[in-house]
């Protein structure tokens, strides 16, 4: 077997516990060794994580101010030139911009590879838009191999990167643990036990939103369309897991989020380390984003049968099939959001237990992290 030494760049603490942790184990048991490097409030959890493998604490900046990055480079080549990996591997598109800015002091003889979980590039516009799409595609022009997980985001870095190899993964995204895929669905009274822990009925359809509780994830579209729906739907509920990111906004008012906040529909749970027992007292996944690049969320909710309401965006499309898996809203919009919700009846989704609707192996995380080894053993090249 060839011995690897890989150094990882990733931008926050709960990024590499929710994603990294498990590839990172199964890289030290096939005999490798690997450094991870990430700023440990670079998250909003405030979990501690200590490892597996040797962790340094960078503080990356989460923004894309070039100043900060440029700054924190220069700590990141010292620790590459120090550290001589086989491969260095940055994921997201701010740690991939330090890392490209850090190459430009020498590879150090590593092959560098950056995974972009969702290019920014093609949904923004005027100045704003320019700057972003320069960030991006010079971060990716730096590297040996970009990879991407979306035929879209292949499509438009391939168009600026002539010179760069630009990779579509076969798996999707990070995937989601295996054990999503593999535990026992509950009976029907097992179900309703968990059900009455948060006060709900074997009536009630139960929605359930999963992530950082912020506007681009259309957090405030949905809320405002569930408190209307409310009104005419006496039997529904949300079980809200996660929490307000300080760095951005709900997208409500105070009034809005404090109506929100206290109303009878709706269970706020915060942030659970596992949401599978959650998942499988829902009825559906309501995930409103605006923005994905390969959303772990939605593979976890149809790993357990559970039919995802979304937006038909980039990461969505790849995951839902309109009417059998879960259902596309009309318009990014209150009202199409609404609509969903009121007619929203479980039984019409055709997630049965057969082989023939089985969730796709490719959102296993032990595929990724079979793809991922391969990669690395191959010295980055697929």
């Amino acid at each position: 077997m060839i011995f690897v030494k890989i150094l990882q760049i990733i931008p926050g603490a709960d990024s590499f516990r929710v994603f990294l942790r498990e590839l990172t184990q199964a890289l030290i048991d096939d005999g490798h060794e690997v450094l991870t490097l990430f700023n440990p409030g670079g998250g909003i959890s405030n979990q501690p994580v200590d490892g597996p493998g040797e962790i340094r604490h960078v503080n990356f900046p989460r923004g894309a101010s070039p100043i900060k990055h440029l700054a924190v480079s220069r700590e990141v080549r010292k620790i590459i030139q120090d550290y001589r990996p086989d491969v260095v591997h940055a994921h997201f598109s701010s740690a991939i911009l330090t890392a490209s800015l850090a190459r430009l002091g020498g590879d150090c003889g590593a092959c560098w590879l950056a995974t972009f979980q969702g290019i920014q590039f093609p949904f923004a516009s005027g100045l704003n838009g320019l700057l972003i799409k320069a960030s991006e595609t010079f971060a990716a022009s730096q590297m040996d191999q970009v990879i991407v997980l979306t035929k879209d985001d292949h499509e438009a870095l391939s168009d600026c990167l002539l010179a760069v190899k630009v990779t579509l993964q076969k798996s999707s995204g990070f995937g989601c643990h295996d054990r999503f895929f593999d535990t026992p669905i509950p009976s029907s009274e097992a179900r309703q036990k968990l059900r009455s822990e948060l006060r709900l009925s074997s009536e009630d359809r139960v929605f359930l939103f999963i992530g950082r509780i912020i506007a681009h994830k259309g957090f405030h579209l949905a809320a405002r369309a569930f408190m209307e729906a409310s009104k005419n739907c006496p039997d529904i509920r949300w079980i809200v897991i996660g929490e307000r990111d300080p760095l951005h906004p709900t997208g409500l008012t105070d009034g809005e989020w404090s109506d929100f906040e206290q109303h009878p529909s709706v269970r706020f749970v915060g942030i659970q380390d596992d949401v599978l027992p959650y998942l499988d007292i829902a009825d559906a996944l309501l995930f409103p984003t605006a923005r994905e690049g390969m959303p772990v969320s939605a593979m976890e909710a149809l790993a357990r049968r559970v039919p995802v309401l979304t937006n038909k965006v980039r990461g969505c499309r790849e995951l839902i099939r309109d009417g059998e898996n879960g259902a596309f809203f009309k318009s990014a919009d209150v009202e199409a959001i609404k609509r969903v919700i009121e007619s929203f009846n479980p039984s019409s989704f055709t997630m049965s237990h057969s082989p023939s609707h089985a969730p796709r192996a490719a959102m296993r995380r032990s595929n990724w992290i079979k793809e991922t080894i391969d990669l690395y053993e191959n010295g980055g090249s697929v």
